[in-house]
């Protein structure tokens, strides 16, 4: 898994790089905030990595919200690549 959680990093840091920044200033080891949803085994992978990324760009609470609900069910089974552009699109429609 460390492999995915670095590759999932350098993509927050490309698409995201003003969040980033912010854990950076504030302190907080981002490798412990996204371990937690890239270690729950009963989930794929592609589901991991996307959890994981919506936890570090808007919060832990947006994974219980409908809408974040419905894009993880659709888009669970999908290549992460594909997902994770998918997520970079539904953060910019939201603002």
């Amino acid at each position: 898994m460390p492999l995915v959680q670095a590759n999932l990093e350098s993509w927050l840091w490309r698409h995201f790089p003003k969040v980033m920044n912010e854990y950076l200033i504030q302190g907080r080891d981002i490798a412990s905030m996204l371990a937690p949803s890239l270690s729950v085994p009963e989930q794929t992978l592609t589901y991991r990595v996307l959890s994981a990324a919506i936890v570090a760009v808007v919060g832990a609470e947006q994974l219980t919200q409908p809408s974040m609900i419905e894009f993880l069910r659709d888009y669970n089974n999908e290549e992460a690549q594909l997902a994770l552009h998918a997520l970079t699109r539904q953060f910019e429609l939201r603002g």
